[in-house]
């Protein structure tokens, strides 16, 4: 029943969200999704430790992560916009 509720609230946090995006301009999404990602990157405390560890058993720099962390908002704005216009896309494929 709780993992239930929790995944409606975050479905609907996640709706709520894309949503937003979509309604700003275009420089002012991409600028709050790289202010968003950091802060996600100090927040996720556990994620970021396992990232650590797994960088350093591959014998990589922990700053790599944070880099990751940087370019996850490109990654996602740039789904977002292809979700957005994807009819426009169809026509320019076929």
């Amino acid at each position: 029943m709780k993992k239930r509720i929790k995944r409606k609230i975050i479905s609907f946090f996640i709706k709520f969200f894309i949503n937003f995006l979509y309604k700003i301009p275009l420089f002012l999404a991409k600028h709050f999704l790289k202010i968003f990602s950091i802060i996600l990157y100090f927040l996720l405390r556990r994620i970021r430790k396992i990232g650590i560890w797994t960088l350093k058993t591959a014998n990589f720099k922990k700053g790599i992560l944070k880099e990751y962390f940087k370019k996850l908002p490109e990654f996602c704005f740039d789904f977002l916009m292809v979700h957005k216009n994807g009819d426009k896309i169809k026509d320019f494929v076929l």
